[in-house]
């Protein structure tokens, strides 16, 4: 009797340890993105009552034995070799910490001794504050009495590798139900870690391959009318072309391929959605053309705008017949069996020294599309022709006691070639090697999709090449970090000669402006004023520089690279403008001479009155006729040369620009004094309305009030039997002002308006045609516009726009007058 009871002990001990591990195997489930909580409840539960059952009868046997004390953990051959054989670490420590067993994984992930590890406290692996939180967790699992499935530790091997770890903490308790300590498993994340790194970094690059997701994604507005659909969605709904845009799922009806009853389902739950503004997860059954039913997950996620009110549905609808297949076979078999193995997402084979199956799991089945049993088979019955001699040496080995590892090739039963990586393990019972223990898993898509990701960067590298336009690209630094061929035809450059070199240092001069915007200080403030990739700087006429020196002109457009959210370099394209670049200055030194030959005609026309005037006064006097009555016509002509001179000479002069902070409503009212005596004697009435809280803003005071003074007495003049002149001086936006002049007078009309402005054009007796001209050039020398309407029996209103401050050009700036 009590070696029957032994015997049954150490066989619920085994079931017992199987779903510990079907628990793990769960949590693992999850990170591959299924649905496994269900499967962890089911087993969790299984777990408790063969846990009862098992220190029921522990404690049964420890009477018939005296009572001696439950070692932590008993070492069970058969159980150490399914430790073994996991890839993940497997522990178990005492209260204080201290570690009493593990396995191979455990000391291999860590890269410890294994002598040197048992008697270890588990936190002297790990740095102060790491241990810290792992004491805080293993005291809540101590007294909440749950277990803590992944927590998330970095640990540091001794080489100086930093490993991404997730940790799992549940309690020991003995017989008694006392808590003795903690057991759990250690899983290197690492790789996957790298991996979501890896993809992430590509994500921006691969948007424009929605269409190769498998699953069915498609966009709808606040009406839910459909904006964008993949080509798995047209798919689903057999939909051809694009007739689905702007429509109802209700509206395809008449066109979509498939049932009515299942659009209707789709927009019930799209209208559920959206009322209620949470995720919606459903699983339907829908029957494609040959007949067959498939299983598909809808997710019904609403797209909310900042004010929390939803402006659309995304719809992502998944095929998960064949794990909703598996699901139910795990399900199935978990009720039949109740066998943690069951449980494992990975194929697992129990083999024997002779090379038969033993066993095998569900999954084993699922991944090579086999029905029959695999028992009393060898592997030649799944594993690839060309992978049998590779797979029967890496047995032998196992048979052997090493453990081996690779990938290799399986052939399904449908035909299909999967690529498998194995992990052979002997299995041990008291020190005896009785078999092999395979586990395998399913890599086909990951090693396929990796391989596609290499076929697009190499693809983007070709097209890269193929650009006609100069592209390269730097890091936070400015240094090159690639170059196309264009790029480098430019600028006679091999490839070798620019990567890892500034560009400042080789597409620019130290003198060019465009140096400094590449060198690191500018850098960093173009990373940091621009957050997005969609925002750009671009840049027209700069000037870039060949190997030998030479120059080009070139536009070019510098743009951020972020990967995983985080800014790592710019992108800068670039074109040769310089043959345009020749054509604007032929064009401009054309117009220049234009303009030259129209102002000299404009001169002689103005001069010669008033000249013809003096010359006739001066001849008619030779005769002894001279009169002092002459002498302040001949000075009203001579006063009147000189200002079409001044006039002119504000013109064609470049004026210095000495810019300071002014009160525009000062400036305005200065500008007003000189007239009033006009506005008194033609009966004008003044209406100013200066907003409050008006900034100074900086301007060449001088000039801007002479520019406002011009506008203010043409309006005047423009009234000579009176009205009202409005002048009002508002914000446009956060970086401008607004003045604005209005008068009653006559108006201009509208073939003359266009020529207003023009040199020495004017629609008055006795005007020179240069004030607005003047007024213009100093608006324009100041960064503004200047606006003119007008309309005949109603007036003119001239509208100015000036800057508040100049930031595009270098200027001294001082202290002008200031509010009072």
């Amino acid at each position: 009797m009590h070696a029957r009871g032994t015997d049954m002990i150490f066989y619920l001990y085994l079931l017992n340890m199987g779903f510990f591990l079907a628990v793990i195997v769960a949590s693992a489930l999850l990170v591959h993105g299924m649905q496994a909580h269900i499967v962890e409840i089911v087993v969790s539960v299984v777990y408790a009552v063969i846990n009862g059952i098992f220190f029921y009868l522990f404690s049964s046997q420890q009477r018939l034995t005296s009572r001696k004390r439950v070692p932590l953990r008993p070492d069970l051959q058969a159980g150490d070799s399914v430790m073994e054989a996991l890839y993940e670490g497997y522990y178990e420590v005492d209260l204080s910490g201290r570690i009493k067993a593990f396995n191979t994984s455990f000391t291999d992930i860590l890269n410890v001794d294994p002598n040197h590890a048992k008697g270890m406290v588990i936190t002297e692996f790990v740095d102060a504050k790491t241990a810290f939180h792992v004491l805080r967790v293993a005291h809540q699992v101590f007294h909440r009495e749950y277990s803590y499935r992944a927590l998330p530790v970095s640990y540091q091997r001794d080489e100086g590798n930093i490993l991404s770890l997730e940790v799992s903490i549940t309690l020991i308790r003995d017989k008694h139900g006392e808590k003795i300590g903690f057991r759990g498993i250690v899983r290197n994340v690492s790789e996957r870690k790298e991996s979501e790194r890896a993809l992430a970094e590509t994500a921006g690059r691969l948007r424009a391959l929605l269409c190769t997701i498998p699953d069915a994604i498609a966009f709808k507005n606040e009406r839910l009318e459909w904006l964008e659909a993949n080509q798995a969605a047209l798919q689903l709904f057999r939909i051809s072309g694009s007739n689905y845009h702007g429509k109802s799922s209700l509206d395809m009806a008449s066109f979509a391929g498939v049932e009515y009853s299942v659009i209707e389902n789709f927009h019930e739950l799209d209208v559920l959605t959206q009322n209620n503004g949470t995720m919606i997860t459903r699983e339907v059954v829908v029957t494609d053309q040959q007949g067959n039913e498939k299983m598909y997950e809808i997710r019904k996620i609403p797209v909310m705008d900042d004010y929390a009110k939803s402006i659309g549905v995304l719809s992502i609808v998944r095929d998960i017949s064949l794990q909703h297949n598996m699901q139910q076979q795990l399900l199935d078999s978990e009720r039949r069996y109740r066998s943690f193995i069951d449980h494992l997402n990975d194929g697992v084979v129990w083999m024997d020294l002779t090379g038969k199956v033993v066993d095998a799991n569900p999954s084993c089945y699922a991944i090579l599309g086999i029905e029959q049993t695999l028992v009393g088979h060898t592997m030649r019955s799944f594993v690839h022709g060309s992978d049998v001699s590779s797979v029967l040496n890496a047995f032998a080995k196992a048979c052997r006691g090493e453990l081996q590892e690779g990938i290799y090739r399986a052939l399904r039963n449908d035909g299909e070639i999967l690529e498998l990586i194995m992990r052979f393990s002997p299995q041990l019972v008291l020190d005896q090697i009785v078999g092999v223990f395979i586990l395998f898993r399913d890599v086909t898509q990951e090693r396929r999709t990796t391989r596609q990701l290499q076929d697009v960067s190499r693809n983007q590298r070709v097209i890269l090449q193929s650009a006609g336009e100069g592209i390269f690209g730097i890091d936070l630094d400015g240094r090159i970090t690639f170059c196309n061929a264009s790029a480098l035809a430019k600028t006679m450059y091999e490839e070798s000669e620019v990567i890892g070199f500034f560009a400042c240092d080789v597409f620019f001069q130290p003198t060019n402006g465009e140096c400094l915007r590449f060198s690191p200080p500018l850098l960093h403030s173009f990373f940091t004023g621009v957050r997005t990739s969609d925002e750009s700087e671009r840049v027209e006429n700069a000037l870039f520089y060949r190997k030998d020196g030479s120059a080009f002109y070139v536009d070019y457009v510098l743009s951020l690279m972020i990967d995983y959210g985080e800014i790592v370099g710019a992108v800068c394209l670039f074109s040769d403008v310089t043959e345009r670049k020749r054509a604007e200055q032929a064009l401009m030194q054309s117009e220049k001479l234009a303009v030259i030959g129209q102002l000299a005609a404009g001169i002689v026309h103005e001069i010669r009155n008033p000249l013809t005037v003096i010359k006739g006064f001066l001849t008619y006097s030779q005769g002894g006729n001279f009169k002092m009555d002459y002498v302040p016509v001949m000075n009203k002509e001579i006063d009147r040369i000189e200002a079409i001179i001044q006039e002119f000479l504000v013109l064609s002069r470049p004026q210095a620009m000495n810019l300071r902070w002014y009160d525009l409503s000062q400036v305005i009212s200065d500008s007003l004094v000189p007239m009033r005596a006009l506005t008194l004697q033609n009966n004008i009435t003044v209406v100013m309305r200066i907003d409050t809280g008006l900034p100074l803003i900086q301007v060449e005071e001088l000039q801007l009030r002479q520019a406002i003074m011009n506008l203010i007495k043409n309006a005047i003049e423009s009234m000579p039997l009176g009205g009202e002149m409005r002048i009002e001086a508002t914000m446009q936006d956060h970086h401008h002002v607004k003045v604005m002049i209005a008068d009653e007078g006559y108006g201009i009309p509208e073939q003359q308006l266009i020529h207003v402005g023009a040199p020495f054009y004017t629609t008055k007796p006795s005007g020179t045609g240069l004030g607005v001209t003047v007024s213009q050039k100093v608006i324009e020398m100041h960064y503004g516009t200047l606006e003119i309407r007008s309309e005949l029996g109603i007036g003119t209103t001239v509208e100015i726009t000036l800057p508040i401050e100049h930031k595009e050009r270098s200027v001294h700036v001082s202290m002008g007058h200031l509010r009072s």
